[in-house]
């Protein structure tokens, strides 16, 4: 299975990308490329592979959630360019 110039330029406009005819040769032959290699995987014997959720033995790699000695306000405040009582303050970023 290849996929074609006609089929290329159809998802091309469907996805709203304008391409270039040398952008259009070099993508065809990349997904051409990408198709190939998925078709290679069909090939594979996956008879003694157990299915596995995640790709990795590690479990649990977190650490323990310990409640310790934490800052008091005007301490935590005190490098703050700008403060509130008990806030930094920061500039607004969002606009409503």
């Amino acid at each position: 299975m290849t996929i074609s110039k006609e089929e290329l330029r159809r998802a091309s406009v469907d996805a709203r990308l304008k391409l270039t005819v040398e952008e259009e040769e070099r993508l065809l032959t990349d997904v051409n490329k990408i198709i190939q290699q998925a078709k290679s995987l069909i090939n594979l014997d996956l008879q003694e592979v157990k299915p596995t959720f995640y790709g990795s033995e590690q479990k649990n790699f977190l650490r323990e959630d310990i409640e310790g000695i934490s800052l008091k306000n005007d301490e935590a405040l005190a490098n703050a360019p700008e403060s509130d009582q008990f806030y930094f303050r920061v500039p607004k970023i969002v606009e409503e």
